[in-house]
């Protein structure tokens, strides 16, 4: 097994050392997550900070030594998933373990959250699990444990209309599976019912009704999330508020048809200029 990155040539103390740092470091990031400040790791390792820069010259090189760990565990779980004799079995296996992961490792749930730390080593882990997952998936339906037409995209495809080429709507095709990928399981479901809370705290038109400026609500005619004719009434009841359909979009106009919802907001924008202040409501547009 090879020696951990920057780990050869030293003494045994310093190893050591260097491992309790580490060790350190892993405890206290995952219970308090990747801000927690080195004097802490330092100290809880009851060394000193000299030693702590003998070994690793920023917190960010720490921290990498801790994600290397981290991360491989993830790995491993993917590797097992796809070594596993019954393919659903090792891909429930493999999400079970994960989100076990993020439960307890807090740090790891900021990485993989939010990108500001740790990036280039979690990108290296998602490339490296991501041919095990699909062997995984394809193994699955190969067996007959999992719809032949399963795809990531299935979780996403209700944001737009229901022909709408999701692989045309980003430079990336792949956009919106790195997007998906970036999450945890804790930061989607924060973010689901934050959301929620907030709507079911006051609803967006009445919303609308509180603020002192023109406003201008866009909808696609083939919204699969809203009711695009009842969403619409209840924003043209809203006094200083506009309204826009986008015929052939779905819930994301602003990816499906980007030409034609740019011209909308750009005229909404030009008239809410003028004195002359709200035009009339705008369908079939």
């Amino acid at each position: 097994m090879a020696a951990p990155t920057g780990t050869r040539g030293l003494r045994s103390d310093a190893l050591r050392n260097r491992e309790r740092l580490v060790a350190s470091a892993r405890e206290l990031v995952a219970s308090s997550g990747v801000d927690v400040p080195v004097e802490e790791i330092v100290r809880h390792a009851g060394l000193g900070m000299g030693t702590l820069y003998r070994h690793f010259r920023t917190k960010e090189d720490l921290l990498d030594a801790v994600l290397e760990d981290a991360l491989g565990e993830i790995v491993g779980l993917a590797r097992e998933a796809a070594d596993s004799e019954d393919a659903w079995a090792g891909l429930v296996g493999f999400f079970e373990g994960a989100l076990a992961l993020h439960a307890v490792n807090r740090g790891l749930k900021d990485v993989l959250a939010t990108r500001d730390r740790g990036r280039e080593r979690a990108e290296a882990m998602r490339a490296r699990i991501r041919p095990l997952l699909r062997r995984t998936v394809e193994r699955a339906q190969e067996q007959g444990t999992l719809r032949p037409d399963f795809a990531v995209e299935d979780g996403y495809a209700d944001a737009f209309a229901p022909d709408f080429d999701i692989s045309s709507g980003f430079d990336n095709p792949d956009q919106v599976i790195s997007d998906y990928d970036a999450m945890t399981f804790t930061s989607f479901t924060d973010a689901h019912e934050a959301n929620r809370d907030f709507q079911e705290e006051l609803p967006l038109d009445d919303r609308l009704r509180q603020i002192p400026v023109p406003a201008l609500a866009i909808f696609g005619a083939s919204d699969q999330v809203c009711e695009p004719e009842e969403s619409l009434a209840a924003y043209e009841a809203v006094p200083a508020a506009q309204t826009a359909t986008v015929e052939g979009a779905g819930h994301s106009p602003n990816v499906e048809l980007p030409e034609e919802t740019a011209a909308l907001i750009e005229e909404f924008a030009a008239q809410a200029e003028t004195p002359a202040g709200r035009r009339p409501n705008n369908e079939g547009r």
